[in-house]
Order: C-alpha cells, then structure tokens, then sequence
C-alpha cells in the first residue's frame, strides 16, 4: 500500500467515525409482555454500542466481569449482571430522563428526537420487568428471563458488523430503530426464555 493509500483510507476512516449517525425510529411500540420489554432492552444494548462506536454491549461487556460505569462512574453491573435499575438513574446513563440521554450523543447525531422517543420506550421495558421484580439482567443466567448468549452473541456481531445493512448501516451512519426492535422480536424464542410462571401469568391477562 503506497503513502497515498495509505492516507487516503485513514481519512475515510476517520470521516466515518465522525460522521453524524442517522437514527430512524417510528414510535409505534406498545410495551404488553415480558417478551416485547426485553427485545427493547436487547435493541437498547445495540444502540447504545452503536453510538459509542463499540463492538460489545454493556451485556457482554458484563459477562466477562468488565465493571459497567455510569455517567457519575457509578457502577451499573454487579458481578456479571447489569442492574437495569441503575441505568435509569441520574447517576446510571439517566434514562428517566430521555433529553439528558439524548442531549449526549447530539454531536453525534442528525437529530435527537428519535432518541428521545427510543428512551423512553426503553425506559417504558425497564419499569415493566421491575413489575415482574426483574432489576438484573444477564447473559444466560436469570431466574425468570434467560437470554442465550450465544445467539446474543452471534446477533449482536451480525449487527454491529454491518451483516444486516437495513438495520445497521455503517457505510452510511445509519441506525434503524424500529427494524432492531423488531428484529428481536421476531427471533425472541430463540434469544430470550421466559419462566412457565411468567408466560401462564401473562396469558391469564390477556384471556
């Protein structure tokens, strides 16, 4: 590779990295089931890699014992979970508060309203689970909801490796919300178990 092409590609690779990211999301979501709050979480965990430019998530960042830290460098993970509860706080990423989120990646974004509206459903599956007293979640190990890690695993480097361009496009910054969502929803069976006593007590609502 000659000098010039040498530059050259450390220039393009320095204009992706900062190039504004494009995030697509439609707002249509209903939070209804333990199924439908954890495939935002997952796709939470995505976007979130996503915008800061990572190759993990906090949920694998977490499994290998990595300490998950907050804005005021508070811990979110205790062991190898993520206390999600911790996320919502002030102290955690302040999710509770969807334009303090988003007002943080507004250098990297072309808008921040999606985001915003993101958060908020993100924030929306959170309060669901701890409902169902879920305030941990972890890579394959949870009493109620068990993600399969290496599905997550194998998910998330198809995402994040730009293998599913109409979700996650890195050539062009772009991030489809809606389609990652739905993305997991679609394939929760196989990412996510939920316990029998949760899934009877969600059916019995709904008849």
């Amino acid at each position: 590779m000659t000098n010039k092409s040498i530059k050259n590609h450390f220039n393009y690779l320095f204009e992706q990295e900062n190039k504004k990211k494009k995030v697509i999301f439609d707002n249509k979501q209903k939070i209804q089931s333990p199924e439908d709050a954890i495939s935002v979480i997952l796709a939470f965990n995505i976007a979130h890699a996503f915008f800061d430019n990572s190759e993990e998530t906090m949920l694998q960042s977490a499994y290998k014992g990595q300490k998950i830290k907050g804005n005021s460098n508070v811990s979110m993970s205790s062991g190898k979970e993520v206390d999600i509860t911790k996320i919502l706080s002030p102290a955690g990423l302040n999710l509770k508060n969807p334009t303090s989120y988003a007002n943080n990646k507004k250098d990297d974004v072309t808008s921040t309203t999606n985001i915003k509206n993101f958060i908020t459903l993100t924030t929306q599956a959170i309060e669901f689970l701890k409902s169902k007293n879920v305030k941990n979640v972890m890579l394959e190990n949870n009493q109620k909801i068990k993600i399969d890690r290496q599905t997550f695993n194998i998910e998330v480097k198809k995402l994040l490796d730009d293998k599913l361009k109409s979700i996650i496009n890195k050539d062009s910054s772009k991030i489809n919300l809606t389609l990652l969502i739905k993305h997991f929803r679609d394939n929760v069976d196989s990412v996510i178990k939920i316990s029998s006593k949760d899934r009877n007590s969600k059916e019995d609502k709904a008849r």
